[in-house]
């Protein structure tokens, strides 16, 4: 794996995502911080920046490794931190720090929608996405997985973890999917339990509000 590989640097055209490879080994990590810290310090400093580890798990001694290899160093502002594994969100909040895509300001909100988020991957048991904004998973969401959006939520692949739609109280979001196997879905304040001998069980299916109902009817492209 190259060090363009390893560790990338995106913008946004407002903020800087930093994004480590998830297959990356402890030590190739704090190695490539401290480069990354040192070449691109004229970037980094006093820009807002996201951390993402993907899917990584991030304990005290990574959360300390990358606080003084990077971001202590690089004088940069941390937004926030991004990772699928829901323990490490748990941590990483009760440490104080923000989790998630950081929220925007309500002036910034009114004149333009939240960007959505493209996952291009699946989400395991014990992983969970949360976005501001609609989500693609093109992938599964499988059993034990979570998937948390303000707006719609589209999974490409196996539905059966949790899916919540329209979290802030949107009861307009919508959900599709490609092969629905989930027990339980919810959009904005309903939750809704699906049957195993529904006809649409396994098939693709969009799920949306109706009144006080949640409807899911079969989706033909």
């Amino acid at each position: 794996m190259s060090s363009e590989e390893a560790i990338l640097l995106r913008s946004n055209g407002s903020d800087l995502r930093l994004i480590v490879a998830e297959g990356l080994s402890r030590e190739r990590i704090e190695g490539e911080l401290t480069r990354v810290a040192s070449e691109a310090q004229s970037l980094l400093r006093d820009a807002g920046v996201i951390l993402d580890f993907q899917g990584r798990s991030i304990d005290a001694s990574m959360l300390r490794c990358v606080l003084e290899r990077l971001v202590w160093p690089s004088g940069m502002k941390l937004l926030s931190w991004m990772t699928l594994d829901v323990a490490s969100q748990e941590f990483l909040r009760r440490s104080g720090f923000v989790v998630g895509q950081p929220k925007r300001e309500a002036s910034r909100r009114k004149s333009s929608p939240p960007p959505s988020c493209l996952l291009f991957r699946s989400l395991r048991s014990g992983q969970r996405l949360e976005h501001e904004g609609d989500v693609v998973v093109v992938g599964h969401v499988n059993d034990g997985a979570e998937v948390f959006a303000s707006g719609n939520i589209s999974v490409w692949g196996r539905l059966q973890g949790i899916v919540h739609a329209g979290y802030e109280g949107d009861d307009g979001a919508r959900v599709i999917v490609a092969h629905m196997e989930a027990l339980q879905v919810r959009i904005g304040r309903r939750v809704s339990y699906m049957d195993r001998g529904a006809p649409w069980w396994g098939s693709p299916v969009l799920i949306r509000v109706d009144g006080e109902s949640v409807l899911v009817e079969e989706f033909v492209i």
